[in-house]
């Protein structure tokens, strides 16, 4: 949603939660089309490579361990739960600032994103395609040009 890098980390266990030092850690790339299902899913399976190509070290005692940097970042169903309403403030909107937020909140079967008119819920989907329209390029050009 905030356009932050993505990866997955495996470390070490500690008695808080994702403060253990880093074994080794891995970023995700992303696209514009991605929704935080299509990332969870690409993140699920980078993750699963990443344990693939780990664990022969970890189970011979062979890792070296790293503090980690900044602060930990891990999300929970509550922290979702808040952002799910979008508030209308003004006629002034980011588009991108937008359409990323949706992306975000972007994960069937779940009804995520919302607006509210007259007490009455509106749920929002986005779904991005990287095809293109139907109209030729020619005929677009033409318009734009206008």
């Amino acid at each position: 949603m905030n356009q932050t890098k993505a990866g997955v980390t495996i470390h070490i266990m500690d008695e808080n939660i994702d403060t253990g030092n880093i074994v080794k850690q891995i970023e995700v790339d992303y696209s514009f089309d991605d929704t935080a299902e299509s990332l969870y899913k690409k993140l699920e399976k980078a993750q699963l490579e990443l344990f693939k190509e780990t664990w022969p070290n970890i189970r011979d005692g062979n890792i070296e361990a790293f503090p980690q940097k900044g602060k930990p970042s891990y999300h929970v169903k509550k922290d979702f739960m808040l952002l799910r309403r979008i508030h209308i403030k003004n006629n002034e909107i980011d588009v991108i600032g937008l359409i990323n937020y949706i992306k975000a909140m972007t994960f069937p079967p779940f009804n995520n994103a919302y607006i509210e008119i007259n007490n009455k819920k509106y749920f929002i989907e986005l779904n991005i395609k990287t095809k293109g329209c139907d109209v030729p390029d020619s005929l677009l050009k033409q318009y734009e040009e206008e």
